[in-house]
């Protein structure tokens, strides 16, 4: 009876370790997923929750492209249709779309002001997007009205929450 009463306690003992090893593995898991995703993240940008990121240069103007998760979303963007040069547009305001094979995206401006320029790149390669969607792969860029607007944009850190939700 001791000897039976020894088993199980030691039994009950290995699962216990093995679930809480599990669980901590998890846990390691998890942590290198959400350092991966942050070192992909670029610090410097400003997100929007739709999945626009905005980077304000040294010049003053900001320059608006998608996120890597958005274009991961997409899947192979084969065109972008972009808002035209002297065009005055209100944050939050629908001003471009990316089309891919999986679908079409509407791509909202986090900022207002005037575009002031658009990627000429994209016109013949809109797959640059894809490759690089913080650099190269830029949509356009804004002479902003009213700079307080980044301000209210999120940081990686809190885009990085949101992206872990979808």
């Amino acid at each position: 009876m001791i000897a039976l009463s020894l088993w199980l306690l030691e039994l009950g003992l290995r699962i216990a370790v093995h679930a809480f090893l599990e669980v901590r593995e998890l846990s390691v898991f998890k942590v290198n997923c959400r350092e991966i995703i942050m070192s992909d993240l670029p610090i410097e940008l400003k997100y929007a929750s739709s999945h626009e990121w905005a980077r304000l240069d040294s010049d003053g103007t900001v320059v608006i492209g998608i996120t890597n998760h958005a274009q991961e979303a997409l899947g192979d963007v084969v065109y972008a249709e972009l808002p035209e040069v002297g065009t005055e547009i209100d944050a939050g305001s629908e001003v471009a779309v990316v089309e891919s094979v999986k679908a079409a995206s509407d791509i909202y401006s986090p900022v207002s002001g005037e575009v002031i320029e658009i990627n000429p790149t994209l016109e013949d390669e809109p797959e640059i997007v894809n490759h690089s969607p913080y650099a190269d792969g830029w949509l356009f860029r804004i002479k902003v009205t009213n700079t307080h607007e980044l301000q209210d944009m999120m940081d990686a850190d809190e885009y990085l929450l949101v992206i872990e939700k979808d």
